[in-house]
């Protein structure tokens, strides 16, 4: 699975994709389906240690939406208490 397939999935049949970025903020994927927000950033890192703008994004959406950073790790873990890295090959589960 490559993150093309990732992103075609996320958008089927009724996820909206964006992305956003301002000055501040900055989300690479701002996934949108009924009012539901999921939001995520795509790193090269393997083992990423911050969440970087993705937490600025997140306290301007509603409480509780899902974020996570997709990276080369091979397993999930949390970055922060609201962002988690997740491997690429697991990333259509973040998408559910």
């Amino acid at each position: 699975m490559n993150l093309d397939s990732v992103v075609r999935q996320a958008t089927q049949p009724s996820w909206q994709l964006y992305y956003w970025r301002d000055r501040s903020k900055e989300a690479d994927f701002l996934l949108h389906k009924a009012g539901r927000f999921k939001i995520a950033d795509a790193k090269w890192a393997e083992h990423p240690s911050n969440a970087g703008k993705l937490e600025k994004v997140r306290v301007e959406l509603p409480d509780h939406t899902p974020a996570a950073l997709f990276c080369r790790t091979n397993n999930s873990y949390s970055v922060t208490s609201s962002v988690e890295a997740i491997p690429l090959l697991e990333a259509s589960r973040f998408l559910e």
